[in-house]
């Protein structure tokens, strides 16, 4: 279920690893057992953050569509996937259909929730990706 997130700290902790030898100078190539288990260490941080994730995913209120859309997007990662399950609920905005750039409105907004920010991080990186990949 959270998987897109899960696999997304585990690539951001093994890339920020990969910068910081290379910034270094070092040989990214020469694999010993400090390596290694700094290498452990980076993930055992990344499997801690992926599990704190988890807790507040799960434990994140659905009280009004707001919410639910917030934490639609969290299972899912994708905002027209979102503004269809709140449709399919019957949720409206006045006498209409909730969009994706309601979604998008949604958790671009800003606020101090943690779990939010997060969320937010990721959609404004995925913008950012496709509006390079697909010009």
């Amino acid at each position: 279920m959270w998987t897109f997130y899960c696999v997304r700290f585990v690539l951001l902790a093994c890339n920020s690893k990969r910068t910081m030898i290379n910034k270094e100078g070092k040989d990214s190539m020469k694999y010993t057992v400090e390596n290694a288990q700094k290498d452990i260490n980076i993930l055992k941080e990344a499997i801690r953050k992926i599990e704190d994730f988890v807790k507040v995913a799960e434990s994140y209120p659905e009280d009004i569509p707001e919410q639910k859309a917030i934490k639609y997007y969290a299972h899912c990662g994708r905002v027209v996937e979102v503004a269809n399950r709140l449709n399919e609920e019957g949720y409206r905005i006045g006498n209409r259909k909730w969009t994706s750039n309601d979604v998008s409105d949604i958790i671009d907004q800003p606020s101090k929730d943690d779990f939010l920010k997060i969320l937010r991080k990721n959609h404004t990186e995925r913008e950012r990706f496709q509006k390079v990949v697909w010009k």
